[in-house]
C-alpha cells in the first residue's frame, strides 16, 4: 500500500474522465456499469489482507473476529509456513564481524 500511495495519483483526462461524467449524468446515473470504471477500479482500488469485507451478520456467523485476532492467525501462518531465503555466506561473515566488533565495543564500555 505504501508503494502505491509513493506513486502519487494520475491526473489526466483519462482518469478524470469529464466526457464520462456528462454522459452519465447526474441522478439516478451510475458508473458501476462503465468499463471505465472498472478499468480504473481494478487499478486503484486497495483491499488490505486483513479487511473482513463480509456484511454484519455474516461476521457475527462467521466468529466475530476483530483485526487483532485476525492478525493474530495471520502472524502464526507466516511463522509456521516462511522459509528466509539463507544469506550468502560473505553477508553472514560480514553480520558476524559486525556484531563481535559491536560486542567487544561494548564490554569495553562496560555496558556488557
Amino acid at each position: 500500500m505504501v508503494a502505491r500511495m509513493l506513486q502519487g495519483i494520475e491526473i489526466s483526462s483519462e482518469t478524470l474522465a469529464v466526457d464520462l461524467i456528462h454522459e452519465v449524468g447526474p441522478i439516478p446515473g451510475h458508473f458501476l456499469s462503465k468499463p471505465h470504471t472498472r478499468d480504473w477500479w481494478r487499478k486503484e482500488q486497495y483491499i488490505p489482507k486483513l479487511a473482513d469485507r463480509q456484511s454484519y451478520p455474516m461476521w457475527e456467523k462467521g466468529g466475530s473476529k476483530d483485526l487483532f485476532a485476525m492478525a493474530e492467525e495471520r502472524v502464526k501462518e507466516i511463522l509456521a509456513t516462511h522459509q528466509p531465503t539463507p544469506l550468502p555466506e560473505d553477508q553472514d561473515r560480514e553480520l558476524d564481524n559486525i556484531l563481535r566488533e559491536a560486542e567487544e565495543y561494548y564490554k569495553k564500555k562496560g555496558w556488557l
